[in-house]
């Protein structure tokens, strides 16, 4: 730090293999343009890209889902919840004539009447295997990557998530935070979490008869 004329400038030296940047500290700082540019410019980039990741590493997802992995594809404050029923029939209304397995199915912050910010499918057609995403802007697909190693799940025959929360509803509530975070279902068992509180609770239920399992 240099004082001129009474006002304080903060000269860097910036040094590299290739470049040696000289700052002359005396009536003022002085920089090689050019150079100022490309550093400003480096800086700039780096700031941009910090900003956008966030600077918090990779997000985690769904152990399910780490082969093809999830972003958000809607606004949180532009969402209201979606009914399980209208996810379910949106994925087999885009089937356009594959057989359509489902093998994972996820509620995203389900509420008491069991409605979900998002529901997430994980599906096979042929030897394509995807994850199909629902919420109130409609139907997206993307990759599963990894190995499919579940049940299949027969969605006609499950005990629907919000039948589940209304037969439950004294046990579920102690979940609900104000909603369940998470509603799982793969092979054969509901799961159902909240990080509420510094452990948390899980609970788990029969897909068929929802019937807790202990």
């Amino acid at each position: 730090m240099v004082v001129v004329d009474g006002t304080k400038i903060l000269c860097f030296f910036f040094t590299s293999t290739t470049v040696i940047i000289r700052i002359r500290c005396k009536r003022h700082c002085t920089v090689k343009p050019v150079n100022l540019v490309g550093i400003l410019l480096l800086a700039g980039t780096m700031m941009l890209l910090c900003l956008v990741t966030g600077c918090t590493g990779i997000p985690s997802f769904p152990p399910a889902m780490k082969g093809g992995g999830v972003t958000e594809i809607t606004p949180e404050d532009t969402q209201h919840p979606v009914s399980f029923d209208d996810a379910y029939h949106s994925v087999l209304s885009s089937d356009q004539g594959n057989n359509t397995t489902f093998y994972y199915i996820w509620g995203d912050a389900v509420n008491s009447q069991g409605l979900a910010k998002d529901w997430i499918f994980g599906i096979k057609r042929g030897q394509e295997q995807s994850f199909a995403i629902y919420n109130s802007k409609g139907l997206s697909f993307i990759p599963w990557n990894g190995n499919n190693i579940y049940a299949v799940i027969p969605v006609d025959h499950i005990i629907k998530p919000a039948d589940l929360i209304k037969d439950h509803r004294v046990v579920i509530q102690e979940v609900q935070n104000p909603d369940i975070d998470k509603m799982e279902l793969v092979n054969g068992i509901y799961t159902l979490s909240s990080t509420m509180g510094p452990e948390g609770r899980t609970f788990m239920f029969n897909e068929l008869t929802g019937n807790m399992v202990q």
